[in-house]
């Protein structure tokens, strides 16, 4: 009878170590592949980031040159025509400001280019900031189950150490940074 409860008592332990062994290896691996995902967000946003500033560049100067050629040709058309006593007539004056109105200047769409990358800048922190989250969550469920009883007991043994939650090693990468334009 006491070698029947024995070996009972030890294919439990058994059985209860296998389980919790397995367990807590899933749940760290659960752990380093949110810490992985929070890797590649900001490997992403570090891309997004140089991408916008090297666009925003060449638009800057691209819209910079065309506003300046397109100054440069109205600046070169002939002015409005002068009455006898040098004064511009007053029907010429309404007609040159309706003239301005109507005139086809090139369209330029940084705003709407600056607007799409604003957004896409918005998307990527915002993911970095859920997959640190995540991340944490993985770290709370290891560790809740790597200090609770029975696990504690399996985890002791096994030698499964305590993961702490997300804290960046440099901690400039979570503060805001104007652009280097």
């Amino acid at each position: 009878m006491r070698l029947a409860l024995g070996s009972i008592v030890v294919a439990a332990w058994v059985v209860g170590h296998i389980y919790y062994h397995n367990r807590l290896i899933s749940l760290q691996f659960d752990v380093h592949a949110a810490q992985a995902q929070i890797e590649a967000a900001q490997q992403k946003r570090n891309h997004i980031s140089r991408s916008i500033r090297r666009l925003l560049l060449f638009y800057e100067r691209y819209e910079r040159t065309l506003m300046t050629e397109v100054t440069g040709i109205r600046a070169a058309e002939p002015g409005a025509s002068q009455s006898a006593a040098g004064e511009a007539a007053p029907l010429d004056g309404l007609l040159g400001r309706l003239n301005a109105v109507a005139e086809q200047y090139p369209s330029l769409r940084l705003t709407e280019t600056v607007q799409s990358l604003s957004e896409a800048v918005i998307a990527s922190e915002s993911e970095v900031a859920l997959r640190i989250a995540d991340y944490n969550g993985a770290v709370n469920t290891y560790t809740t189950e790597l200090r609770s009883f029975p696990g504690n007991l399996f985890a002791e043994v096994a030698g499964f150490e305590w993961i702490d939650f997300y804290e960046a090693e440099d901690p400039s990468v979570l503060e805001y940074t104007e652009p280097d334009l």
